[in-house]
């Protein structure tokens, strides 16, 4: 089951997402400018806050929205983000 999740679109250079890692966190596909631009896995033996996640620089500063989809990773289906983060 894939759960779909809209974030709002941001302006800048390098961004990145902001996560949470566990045991029980599964998979998402992240998607800009209506395309899928990563398959990210976020399991992790310790549990981390704050990870940022597939950072991503672009040439311009142009406007970019992004979705987070839910993969729905078997045995390991959560997910939580904390939203996207402008890079210096």
């Amino acid at each position: 089951m894939r759960v779909r999740a809209t974030h709002p679109s941001f302006t800048g250079r390098p961004a990145a997402r902001v996560v949470s890692r566990a045991a029980t966190s599964g998979q998402a596909y992240v998607c800009v400018d209506g395309r899928k631009a990563a398959t990210v896995d976020l399991k992790s033996s310790t549990t981390k806050y704050r990870d940022a996640i597939w950072p991503k620089p672009w040439s311009s500063g142009a406007k970019h929205p992004v979705k987070i989809v839910v993969v729905g990773t078997e045995g390991r289906p959560a997910l939580t983000t904390d939203g996207p983060v402008h890079l210096r």
